[in-house]
């Protein structure tokens, strides 16, 4: 499916973030990862942000949202790794 993955005030508080705009025909379940789509051109496709640990319908009633749980803990990374640039390179 394509959603938006996206910060939150509330579930900041708990270490996750937010997955909006998902269509009400997508299959969307508890325990599914979530991984970035690359479509935006800020980051690759295929890392891994997290797994939904819950889903919910926002207050208006028409709405449904996913709650990630992130992969990592990122209150104890110790290293990271920086990626500058991920477009292939084209030699031949």
């Amino acid at each position: 499916i394509t959603a938006v993955a996206e910060g939150d005030f509330e579930l900041m508080t708990r270490g996750c973030l937010k997955l909006t705009y998902i269509f009400d025909n997508s299959e969307v379940l508890i325990g599914d990862t979530v991984l970035t789509s690359g479509s935006g051109g800020l980051y690759p496709s295929g890392l891994v942000l997290g797994k939904i640990t819950d889903l919910k319908t926002d207050m208006t009633g028409y709405d449904d949202y996913g709650i990630i749980t992130p992969a990592a803990d990122l209150t104890s990374l110790t290293e990271v790794f920086v990626i500058k640039n991920f477009e292939a390179d084209n030699e031949d």
